[in-house]
């Protein structure tokens, strides 16, 4: 799923592009904006409502997020810097 949405900016939201830097990509995804990371807002509204997805929308957005650096981009620093803003309880 974060390869399919890696791979169609079309699906990305206006705000969270920002220009590439490589030659190959017209932009990139800004995976440091606040709010609807990978198009999740409109994700979780078409996903089935099945007891074990209720109130998981930050868990896959974790999961995403996760799998985006690790496997797509490689930012390894920011997974720390993520987790700290999304679950301050572990601090």
């Amino acid at each position: 799923m974060t390869e399919h949405f890696y791979d169609h900016e079309e699906l990305w939201p206006a705000t969270h592009r920002k220009k590439s830097s490589y030659n190959f990509r017209k932009y990139d995804y800004d995976i440091k904006q606040k709010s609807n990371l990978f198009n999740l807002d409109s994700l979780y509204r078409r996903m089935p409502k099945k007891p074990y997805t209720k109130g998981k929308k930050q868990g896959f957005e974790i999961l995403m997020m996760y799998h985006w650096i690790h496997r797509l981009e490689g930012d390894d620093d920011y997974w720390q810097e993520y987790l700290q803003k999304t679950l301050p309880a572990l601090n």
